[in-house]
């Protein structure tokens, strides 16, 4: 399933830049990656650049945007979707005393949360940076990295060190995968396959180097590459293989 990543955070820090170099470093580890626009729709950027529009006038047209390209985009063609902006950013700029968090809330209720947001942060005391650090502190799936102005390479190296870090693993290849159960270990059938062979193959190998010296001779059997079932050539299938090891653990007693 296809994982959703928003990058955002105050005008002019670099989130497009780093989008553009994250679309580069996932594009070469084999993932397929799209990357997407604050406005993805062109009457609607049009409407944003010629009126002007109240705060909660450019939200509602925000949430329009991300509900068209929520329901026109092929998303599950791609492995990972980068988001340049979020509705972070509505909280963050179109919201004051008259428009409420709520309503941003509400008008992008129909809009699926983000696997995690990744926030640019850097110190300062605007009111946005302010709104910034109340959604890092308060929202969920939110992880913020300090903005450096004189080494952008550590900025995106602490970027893609905290996807890695938050985002789910497989445990067998390393690939980023999104989760459809809590206890789910592997991105694919196939990986949860091979993991379960290796490990048959270690129990095969660590019963081996246990009991190689209790065994006699004509015990050990041929060990092939897969372990010892001791009275022959190793199974091809892992699963009987190791009921034939357990069986013959039984019978020496071990």
């Amino acid at each position: 399933m296809t994982l959703h990543i928003a990058l955002d955070g105050i005008d002019g820090i670099g989130k497009t830049t780093m989008i553009k170099k994250l679309d580069v470093f996932l594009t070469k580890k084999s993932y397929t990656v799209k990357t997407l626009l604050p406005v993805e729709n062109k009457t609607i950027l049009s409407i944003l650049d010629n009126y002007n529009l109240t705060l909660s006038e450019i939200a509602l047209l925000m949430a329009i945007d991300r509900s068209l390209t929520w329901n026109w985009e092929d998303f599950d063609q791609y492995d990972i979707v980068l988001w340049d902006r979020s509705i972070l950013s509505n909280y963050v700029y179109n919201t004051d005393e008259n428009v409420k968090t709520s309503f941003i809330r509400n008008i992008n209720k129909y809009f699926p949360e983000m696997d995690i947001y990744i926030v640019l942060r850097k110190d300062g005391n605007s009111k946005e940076i302010q709104k910034f650090d109340v959604l890092i502190d308060g929202y969920k799936n939110v992880h913020k990295v300090d903005y450096i102005p004189d080494d952008p390479s550590k900025v995106f190296d602490e970027i893609v060190k905290t996807i890695f870090n938050e985002l789910p693993t497989c445990k067998w290849c390393g690939r980023l995968f999104k989760k459809t159960a809590s206890n789910k270990k592997y991105c694919s059938k196939d990986c949860k396959n091979y993991a379960k062979e290796e490990q048959n193959r270690e129990n095969f190998r660590n019963f081996y180097n246990r009991y190689k010296d209790t065994m006699s001779e004509t015990k050990k059997g041929a060990l092939g590459s897969k372990g010892a079932n001791l009275h022959g050539r190793a199974n091809k299938d892992p699963e009987v293989e190791l009921k034939l090891i357990n069986n013959e653990k039984r019978r020496l007693g071990i």
